[in-house]
């Protein structure tokens, strides 16, 4: 056990003890609030940047299936609409069908099924936003 030097009591009980322990308390408490606000915040900027992210991202992947159909121009206009997919996914077709690479090098031949391939993808994606 503790005594206070100034009186010999024992310093839990001594005043100026109680007062420095409730501050020291008050402090630690108003620390711990500080804290969970700062953590508060920074999570809330976190999830903003994830959200911001996520929407770049989208961006960025219905870009792409544009390009892959031939609507990189289009890209300012908006939506497009059902007509307007299925007339440029019906272009890519006949344009990139490996039946019409059958002569071609092996070469053209997986590059041309990979065209293929990346348009019917580009048109499920965007066709999926357009009925939604």
């Amino acid at each position: 056990m503790a005594f206070c030097s100034v009186c010999g009591c024992d310093y839990k009980s001594h005043p100026t003890t109680i007062r420095w322990r409730r501050e020291t308390e008050a402090a630690e408490r108003a620390e711990r609030a500080r804290f969970q606000r700062a953590r508060a915040a920074r999570d809330a900027e976190r999830e903003r940047e994830t959200q911001r992210d996520n929407k770049s991202a989208v961006d960025e992947s219905d870009r792409v299936a544009r390009i892959a159909l031939g609507l990189e121009g289009d890209a300012n206009k908006g939506p497009n609409t059902k007509r307007e997919l299925d007339r440029a996914y019906r272009r890519c077709a006949l344009r990139w069908h490996p039946d019409k690479f059958a002569n071609e090098t092996e070469a053209a031949r997986r590059d041309a099924t990979a065209r293929f391939v990346e348009a019917a993808d580009a048109y499920r994606r965007l066709l999926a936003k357009v009925d939604a």
